[in-house]
């Protein structure tokens, strides 16, 4: 073996093939000039599409020093943050979110180029452009009543004075109802050839709309066609679902990023903000619940107790109160209110009782609505209501084995066991207060016993009429701070930034890569074809260099037998 021959590679030479690939120079221009051809085209027929960018924060409470907060604490706040992120992108959500917007009818415009001239009657058109309501020269009303010819383009023309001509043909096509996305029935060759007046309603058995002039708007002269498809709702989710992500702003951030993607910007930009109003919506509305129904229990109390003391007046005159009848009105409050927190703890805990392991806790009520001032107990009945409505919102769009859907049922059965024992404690608590009152009620009552008879009555109204006031006083305040609650109570999920569009132009089609893509294909295509007609023989060939010298004798020769002693 040769010096030269060990140090040359064994592979194929790059002149040699270059040499060989420069004699089809003709099939490398021909193919750049067809990839260039279809780049152009590519951009030419592909809708812009731009992206939109929107920032809210989901919980204010969420957000403290990675350094000194608790480990465990930390990681229940970045479990609830992704909790918060599945929701926002649930069905539920985008499902609220589409039916507040336009989503019913989509319009386009197909301009009269040469690329749709190309196509014939029974190919569809290259070049189709959406436009948004208003931007074309009719409008569409569609009757919710009956069930509509979906997906399907329908053409409208002019028709002379205040008329219009639609037409629409499908092979197979599906009649849904709008607002709900239920198909009615499949249509197998669907087709529609008619004229309506402008504000009439238009009756056929596929469709049931009325087309109306926007004011300023007419059909060009240069036979620019336009058409509208009509969608359903479940059609208008799945489109928006798949432009639509979210994901957190940072690690362990409270503020969200959400990205859509749409080819009209007033389309995503109104999507996202609509988005963003439902899901706060949506919060609000649930904290409310509380605060409404502790007001409505607040206002029975006090029509009833306005009653009683209503009579109580009717038949007594109130006169001046001796110390020991204010002593009396005193333990009498005291007791009403052992009694109140005594009910209270056996109503809730026969509630949660009977609850067993059900996620239900609509009855629940907060005990500060109630006069009971008890921190821990109100932490675990606001704690089990979030688990409560987190599993609810999971429920919408979670299969029973989801993994989150398991770990929130576990942590309610945690908190609704530790409310269970909190209640019990109170309640003996209560009772023990309770027996202490109604032995000092019952000595003052065995002293004003010892009175005159004719002191007794009018004593014994005093007492009850104080006490009644008394209890009258302290759930009227009660009560204007629940509404004041209500009326002020606010969502912590925050707007941080409106939606708005990333970039001065569209995300696609990017001209730059389109072309570097079509630079490679054109010149790897002809590679690969001269590569694949020359056969194996053009590979063996370029795997020898020219005037290489053979491998025996010559000065050059070093014996393998002399390099070792």
């Amino acid at each position: 073996m040769t010096l030269a021959d060990s140090s040359r590679p064994d592979g194929i030479d790059s002149r040699a093939l270059l040499f060989r690939l420069r004699k089809h120079w003709p099939l490398f221009v021909g193919s750049l000039v067809l990839a260039g051809l279809l780049a152009c085209l590519h951009i030419e027929i592909t809708a812009p599409v731009y992206v939109f960018r929107a920032r809210m924060l989901l919980d204010d409470e969420s957000t403290g020093s990675p350094k000194t907060e608790d480990p465990l604490q930390a990681r229940k706040k970045s479990m609830e943050l992704a909790d918060d992120l599945r929701l926002i992108t649930s069905a539920a959500v985008l499902r609220q979110t589409v039916s507040r917007l336009p989503y019913a009818v989509s319009y386009f415009t197909i301009p009269n180029s040469g690329l749709n001239q190309l196509c014939s009657s029974h190919l569809p058109s290259l070049q189709v452009c959406e436009q948004l309501a208003g931007t074309v020269p009719f409008r569409v009303q569609l009757s919710p009543a009956v069930p509509q010819l979906t997906g399907v383009r329908l053409f409208v023309a002019p028709a002379g004075p205040g008329r219009y001509r639609l037409r629409a043909s499908a092979a197979k096509a599906y009649l849904s109802w709008i607002s709900t996305g239920k198909p009615a029935r499949k249509v197998l060759e669907a087709h529609v050839d008619t004229t309506v007046a402008a504000g009439d309603t238009l009756r056929t058995p596929l469709l049931r709309l009325v087309l109306t002039p926007v004011p300023g708007k007419k059909f060009g002269p240069n036979q620019t066609q336009y058409c509208f498809i009509i969608n359903n709702l479940n059609d208008a989710v799945r489109k928006y679902a798949g432009s639509f992500t979210a994901r957190p702003f940072g690690y362990r951030s409270p503020i969200v990023e959400l990205y859509a993607k749409s080819s009209l910007p007033a389309q995503g930009i109104r999507f996202l903000d609509t988005l963003m109003a439902v899901y706060m919506a949506a919060d609000l509305r649930e904290k409310n619940i509380i605060g409404r129904k502790a007001v409505a229990f607040l206002d029975d109390k006090l029509t009833k107790l306005a009653a009683t003391l209503r009579a109580a007046r009717g038949v007594m005159n109130t006169g001046a109160r001796s110390s020991g009848i204010q002593l009396l009105h005193r333990l009498e409050g005291a007791q009403a209110q052992a009694q109140a927190r005594r009910e209270y703890c056996q109503n809730m805990l026969q509630y949660l009782e009977d609850l067993e392991d059900r996620p239900g806790i609509d009855r629940l009520v907060s005990p500060r609505y109630l006069g009971i001032e008890s921190p821990a107990l109100d932490h675990r009945i606001l704690k089990l209501r979030k688990l409560n409505a987190r599993r609810l919102k999971l429920g919408v769009s979670a299969r029973t084995i989801n993994p989150g859907m398991a770990k929130t049922d576990q942590t309610i059965r945690a908190t609704r066991q530790s409310l269970v024992r909190l209640l019990t404690r109170m309640n003996l608590a209560a009772e023990t207060d309770l027996r202490d009152v109604n032995a000092q009620l019952a000595r003052v009552r065995g002293q004003r016993s010892r009175r005159p008879e004719n002191e007794r009555p009018m004593a014994s109204w005093l007492g009850l009429e104080d006490s009644n006031e008394q209890i009258y006083a302290f759930l009227e305040e009660k009560r204007n701070q629940a509404a004041i609650a209500l009326a002020t109570s606010t969502s912590d999920k925050h707007i941080v930034d409106q939606a708005h569009q990333l970039g001065d132009g569209p995300e696609s089609p990017e001209m730059l890569l389109v072309a570097l893509l079509a630079l490679l294909a054109g010149l790897a295509a002809p590679i690969g074809l001269v590569l694949l007609l020359d056969g194996p023989t053009t590979l063996s060939s370029l795997k020898a260099c020219p005037g290489s010298k053979p491998a025996t004798g010559g000065p050059g020769r070093v014996p393998s037998a002399g390099l070792y002693p």
